[in-house]
């Protein structure tokens, strides 16, 4: 029982860095904080899309922050967990962050998930927000959006603008 238990977890887990293209390859990062794996089917689901616009994008965990040579675009997408934490993938970010310079400019944009029934609702998301707005090494590209218990038609209407703001089209 414990061990089908793990299995499933495991397999969870495993599916969510599945990457068709290399991060040092990759012009789009998207970085995702998840406590449960909501967060990540949501960046999954984007990635999907804009391969199949023809971008290179590459998703990983808000921990493994690192110096990315082609990189572009920074996506963030987080939960905020128990009483305005960093899930436990996201514990080491604001650290990396304020330590690794990347080699070139970039452009950022950070969506919340969270909650409004919580006091600290997306505080998380906000703490990193404030991190990169006091960088040199970036600028947002679109305000900090924070997204009410998973809403779909918010996530949605945020990728449109998105990519409108990235001006990327269908690729057919």
């Amino acid at each position: 029982f414990i061990f089908s238990g793990f299995k499933m977890t495991f397999k969870r887990l495993k599916g969510k860095k599945e990457n068709p293209f290399k991060a040092k390859k990759s012009r789009i990062i998207i970085l995702v904080g998840s406590q449960g794996g909501a967060t990540f089917r949501f960046a999954k689901e984007f990635q999907k899309q804009l391969i199949q616009s023809g971008q290179k994008v590459f998703v990983d965990d808000l921990s493994s922050y690192e110096v990315y040579d082609r990189m572009e675009q920074l996506i963030i997408m987080t939960s905020t967990y128990g009483d305005g934490e960093a899930p436990t993938n996201s514990k080491e970010f604001l650290q990396r962050f304020g330590e690794i310079q990347q080699k070139k400019k970039f452009n950022h944009a950070i969506v919340g998930f969270g909650s409004t029934d919580y006091f600290k609702f997306c505080q998380f998301a906000k703490d990193v927000s404030f991190a990169l707005e006091q960088s040199n090494q970036s600028k947002a590209l679109l305000p900090l959006k924070l997204i009410n218990k998973q809403s779909v038609s918010e996530f949605e209407s945020w990728c449109l603008k998105w990519v409108d703001q990235m001006q990327i089209t269908s690729k057919k």
